[in-house]
């Protein structure tokens, strides 16, 4: 159960340093985004009136594009954690299930009843 334990504390740490730097990459992200689209909208005469569109839409994808590259970072990395947190708790249960069938079979505590018994 300890080594469960610190394994669990170990993952959370390390999980929890990396996931606040990649949060907070995606939030240097989104803010081009945001200010960009505040801009072509304030300007959006001025776009139209010098046929600028065509520049205006693909620096906007470019920005969006980079945004979603860190979007997808932090969501593959609470899909990791997740899948690591499962398999600690599959461990846990793996080795309580051995840890029962032993003391079942091969102890004088009957784990069934939790009773004293004495072996045949």
């Amino acid at each position: 159960m300890l080594i469960v334990l610190l394994g669990y504390f170990g993952l959370t740490t390390y999980y929890r340093k990396t996931a606040i730097e990649i949060q907070r990459l995606e939030s240097l992200s989104r803010a081009p985004v945001f200010s960009h689209l505040s801009e072509t909208i304030d300007g959006a005469v001025s776009i139209r009136a010098y046929d600028m569109t065509k520049a205006f839409k693909v620096a906007n994808m470019n920005k969006i594009d980079a945004n979603t590259v860190d979007f997808y970072s932090l969501r593959y990395a609470n899909l990791w954690f997740g899948i690591r947190l499962d398999w600690l708790g599959t461990f846990l249960m793996t080795a309580l299930f051995f840890v029962m069938v032993i003391l079942r079979n091969y102890s004088t505590i009957n784990v069934a009843i939790g009773m004293f018994t004495t072996l045949p």
